[in-house]
């Protein structure tokens, strides 16, 4: 299931210098693997309105289109993963973050 969610960061500006090989413009899909997700919390540091918690202390996101002006920070946000649970994809499926 996809949802289409406004997302409201701080400083929208914070990932202005991030080169993610993608042109400006394009929404990211994000897809977390709840069965791989510990709950570190990483990704929540950095994109709490992208990355919510639930009540189990772990991400409550498994796949959700961010719109364009915040694809940056959720792509970021993913690459902070400890145990590469989130994949950040273009809008044809190919994956643009590797996580770290």
């Amino acid at each position: 299931m996809t949802r289409f969610i406004p997302v409201f960061a701080d400083d929208p500006e914070v990932d202005a210098g991030i080169d993610t090989g993608l042109p400006d413009g394009r929404p990211v899909l994000v897809r977390v693997s709840p069965g791989i997700c510990e709950g570190w919390g990483e990704c929540h540091k950095f994109a709490s309105e992208i990355y919510p918690i639930g009540a189990d202390g772990k991400v409550d996101v498994h796949v959700l289109e961010v719109a364009a002006e915040y694809a940056a920070l959720a792509r970021r946000a993913a690459s902070m993963c400890p145990v590469r649970a989130i994949q950040c994809l273009d809008p044809v499926g190919t994956q643009v973050v590797e996580p770290r």
